[in-house]
């Protein structure tokens, strides 16, 4: 399961600055095994050594990185890790990377489009949909979403209650 993007190279040692879902950002403790790969091919497999919270962002040492050479290399990777290493979620939980790539419907049945990024804000958070009308944005609200199917990749929301981003227009 991807959790995170390498940003870039911190400091001598080999550690690396990760932009994480912050959904698991505090299941990454020192042992977890994870996975880089750059879009341009190549992986490699490693374990976090240590790891602390910046702004955001996070910063962690990578047993298989043991300099700045080789964290700068890894800059723009993906992290992964086991799925088997995340815990259980409740009925109305879920991880953020579980609803990216979701297709939206409203209650007719209507495709809306597919999410594409969630946006973390002080009041709720807002997922962003790309549909036929353009950008969606959807509020993380019981009155917006009315079933989310993890499972099926699908979220069925209230239509009233959406944002459409290009033509201004509320539903």
């Amino acid at each position: 399961v991807r959790v995170a993007t390498v940003a870039r190279a911190h400091g001598l040692r080999g550690q690396v600055v990760v932009d994480i879902d912050p959904t698991v950002a505090e299941l990454v403790t020192p042992g977890l095994a994870v996975r880089l790969e750059k879009t341009s091919g190549g992986s490699c497999d490693s374990s976090v050594t240590s790891a602390r919270a910046l702004g955001r962002r996070m910063v962690w040492g990578l047993a298989a990185l043991r300099d700045r050479t080789a964290a700068e290399a890894w800059a723009g990777a993906a992290v992964f890790v086991s799925k088997s290493a995340l815990p259980a979620t409740g009925a109305d939980e879920y991880f953020d990377f579980e609803l990216l790539g979701a297709e939206v419907f409203d209650t007719a049945g209507t495709q809306l489009g597919t999410v594409r990024e969630l946006i973390v804000t002080g009041a709720n958070d807002v997922l962003v949909a790309d549909g036929l009308r353009g950008e969606i944005l959807i509020p993380v609200t019981r009155r917006a979403i009315v079933e989310i199917d993890r499972a099926g990749r699908r979220i069925v929301v209230d239509s009233r209650a959406l944002v459409y981003g290009n033509d201004g227009e509320a539903s």
